[in-house]
């Protein structure tokens, strides 16, 4: 079972899961050395069990989660101060929309997926083409989303 921390979560326990018809275990950053790498993923969810949920598949997937940042604000300061490798965003926080946060990693080149209880047209216009998973999820989805993530990290 993950422990939720403020700010940063780490755990070292990947999942093995083989009951689970969808799981794969995800692949790691080319050039990451060894077997085994580390990915720090920023998790931005305002909803306190939605982000230990991500933080919980995040985690049992073998990454370091970065966060959960609940408000715009706390991503930025995240992004700046961690450098995380790929996002999972949530596109409504309290009524504050994700497109700033969306807007600047993308500048920076950095793959995230939105995670939403919305449609894909409340998202920003400008990411449309982003992979999303809709609330509620599976755990096997948001996998999902982290092996598209991982993949895009690696160009």
């Amino acid at each position: 079972m993950s422990v939720l921390r403020s700010f940063v979560i780490t755990s070292m326990s990947p999942r093995n899961d083989p009951d689970e018809p969808e799981h794969q275990p995800i692949p790691q950053p080319a050039g990451a050395g060894g077997s085994f790498a580390l990915l720090r993923v920023l998790v931005v969810e305002d909803e306190p069990l939605v982000a230990m949920e991500l933080a919980a598949v995040v985690e049992d997937a073998g990454h370091v989660v970065i966060g959960p940042a609940s408000t715009c604000a706390q991503a930025l300061q995240l992004v700046a101060s961690h450098a995380p490798h790929i996002a999972l965003l949530d596109g409504n926080l309290n009524g504050e929309r994700i497109d700033e946060v969306a807007d600047i990693l993308s500048a920076q080149g950095m793959p995230f997926a939105f995670v939403s209880g919305y449609g894909k047209e409340h998202l920003p216009a400008a990411h449309g083409h982003r992979p999303m998973a809709a609330k509620p999820f599976l755990p096997f989805e948001i996998e999902n989303l982290l092996r598209v993530l991982v993949s895009e990290s690696r160009g």
